[in-house]
Order: C-alpha cells, then structure tokens, then sequence
C-alpha cells in the first residue's frame, strides 16, 4: 500500500495514475472479500443453529419427524459450543 501512495505522488502521466489506482481497487477486493467470506463462513454455525430450532420450538414435536432434523439440531449445538470453548480459552 505503501508503494502505491508513493506512486500516486509521483505520476506523471495518466496511465500510471490509473494504473496505481487499479491496483488499490484490488487490494481493496480482496481485503473486503477476504473479511465478508470470514464473516459468512463464521456465521453459518448459528444460521445453521436458528434454521434447526426456528421450526421446532414454536410447534409442536410430530411423530413422524425423522432423526436427521434431531441429529442436525444436536450437531449444531454441539459445534456450537465447541467453538465458543473454544473461543474462551
């Protein structure tokens, strides 16, 4: 970053200003792709939490529900408590 400033300051033609800028633009990119797929990848633990528990909680549990919705709930919890565990230690 800081040679593109640097060569900001000492452009002389037009090119090189635009060209300087394009690489900002993506250093820019990828910083904030970087930060948004952190962001969702960290996130999908409690989506996954809230799309489990969303439906179960407020009706009540059919007899005919299959075990994958309780194994994906308990693995859900389960991955989520490990990571704030984690998080704490």
């Amino acid at each position: 970053m800081t040679s593109v400033a640097t060569g900001m300051l000492k452009a002389e033609h037009s090119h090189e200003f635009v060209d300087l800028y394009r690489r900002l633009g993506v250093a820019l990119c990828r910083y904030l792709g970087r930060n948004l797929g952190g962001l969702l990848l960290a996130s999908l633990p409690l989506i996954a939490l809230a799309a489990a528990l969303s439906t179960p909680v407020f009706q009540p549990w059919p007899d005919h529900a299959s075990w994958k919705l309780m194994f994906l709930g308990t693995a859900t919890l389960g991955a989520t408590a490990t990571m704030l565990r984690r998080w704490r230690t």
